[in-house]
């Protein structure tokens, strides 16, 4: 008996040996930290022009459909990614869609598509006041959006309570 349990434990000493070693922590593989204009340089789906996020004309939604792309979540989870890195940042931005049938539908379209992506950002954890969307009957990019840069007096008052 106490053989068999000399073999076990060899076997498993030699077993332990042949492991592979462990990975290491993963605060060591995490790449060092970006600044935000590249990791907006980075989503993808999206170029970057005069520091504002765009998403191309039918790079989101089929014409005169309002409804996302199959997979068109997929494009946008990135960058609910960085508006959860990001939580101090406001956005502001504009959807479009164009319509063959009259303005009045393609407006209709444009803040269906708002309404959804608003739906969409809430739903990852981006309040309505993170981040603002308008609508346009207009042919162009599916959606831009930008920082909005908060004045430093409304930081100023909004990280400290009023004095009196």
């Amino acid at each position: 008996m106490t053989r068999n349990w000399l073999a076990a434990g060899t076997v498993a000493l030699l077993l332990a040996g042949c492991a592979p070693p462990a990975a290491p922590p993963a605060a060591k593989l995490q790449a060092p930290a970006q600044s935000l204009p590249d990791q907006m340089q980075a989503l993808p789906g999206a170029e970057v022009q005069q520091g504002a996020l765009i998403y191309p004309q039918g790079s989101l939604f089929s014409p005169g459909a309002a409804l996302f792309y199959a997979g068109g979540t997929e494009t946008l989870n990135p960058l609910a990614a960085l508006l959860q890195r990001h939580p101090g940042r406001r956005w502001q931005g504009t959807v479009r869609a164009e319509s063959d049938v009259s303005q009045q539908h393609a407006l209709a379209l444009a803040k269906t598509r708002a309404r959804l992506l608003q739906r969409y950002f809430a739903r990852k954890g981006i309040s309505e006041g993170r981040i603002s969307l308008g609508a346009e009957a207009v042919s162009g990019p599916d959606m831009t959006l930008q920082r909005v840069e908060v004045a430093q007096e409304e930081r100023d008052s909004s990280s400290s309570p009023e004095k009196e």
